[in-house]
């Protein structure tokens, strides 16, 4: 990954294949999946999520049940979980 995102949970550089961006170092478990309820997660979305922020609200996402809602993430760093966030 050509930006400079940091692991939000060891400092590490962040990398990437074609279905997640994780951390650098092998011993940190961090991964996020690069589409999520059939949204693409883009990197400027990823290092906001990185730097402990909150993405803006992402239109017509698809749950389980195929339902379709809006929702903005944000990275939990106590359970280490990406978190929907309604409005």
């Amino acid at each position: 990954m050509n930006e400079n995102i940091k692991c939000p949970k060891c400092g590490y550089p962040i990398a990437e294949n074609n279905h997640r961006y994780y951390c650098s170092n092998k011993a940190c478990d961090f991964s996020i999946v690069k589409v999520l309820c059939g949204k693409r997660i883009t990197k400027s979305q990823i290092k906001i999520l990185c730097a402990g922020g909150r993405t803006a609200v992402i239109k017509n996402m698809i749950s389980k049940s195929g339902s379709h809602f809006d929702a903005a993430l944000s990275y939990n760093k106590t359970d280490g979980k990406i978190e929907f966030v309604f409005e």
